[in-house]
């Protein structure tokens, strides 16, 4: 398909590439404001933007966000240019109760979203950029969750919904373990 070639060209002319960010921890709230100051955004000050961060060369991002401070919260992350906003969501899914999930059945690309002791709660953030160093992004991403430490004390405090149960009981779906 020529659309497709011509696509492929002017990814390659021009350096645009994309990712996936995609983790199964949360982020420490300061820390991932320390990252976020990566991206020149309007109203920032110049000295408070890194401009030697990794981040600089993102020009869109968005997806969703899991918060040690808001653990219940789901963010939606969004990024275009100097424009950038985290908002709330809504609820995780794995922090609601039984009664509050849906009557119906439980569409399947919802179920693709669990995983892992803590069901749907995680990191899905896509990065669009000029000539990025995904590497480095990675890098500084993962320098803003929450360490094996602080995941130990997360977990003891804040225990996991019983979300398997859940979606076996109301919905006659098996869940691998």
């Amino acid at each position: 398909n020529c659309e497709e070639c011509a696509a492929a060209t002017r990814h390659d002319a021009y350096g645009i590439s994309s990712f996936v960010y995609a983790k199964r921890r949360p982020f420490d709230h300061q820390r991932l404001n320390n990252v976020i100051k990566g991206l020149k955004l309007r109203d920032m000050p110049d000295h408070v933007h890194d401009a030697t961060s990794p981040l600089r060369m993102v020009i869109r991002s968005k997806g969703f966000l899991w918060l040690n401070s808001k653990h219940h919260n789901c963010f939606y992350w969004s990024h275009a240019g100097a424009s950038f906003k985290i908002r709330v969501a809504g609820s995780w899914w794995n922090a609601l109760p039984a009664d509050q999930w849906p009557d119906d059945d439980f569409p399947k690309e919802l179920q693709e979203d669990f995983d892992d002791e803590y069901g749907d709660c995680r990191q899905e953030i896509v990065f669009i950029g000029v000539k990025m160093d995904e590497a480095a992004i990675r890098k500084k991403l993962d320098g803003a969750l929450l360490n094996d430490e602080e995941f130990e004390a997360f977990r003891q405090r804040y225990k996991a919904g019983d979300w398997r149960k859940i979606i076996q009981e109301k919905y006659g779906v098996k869940v691998q373990n």
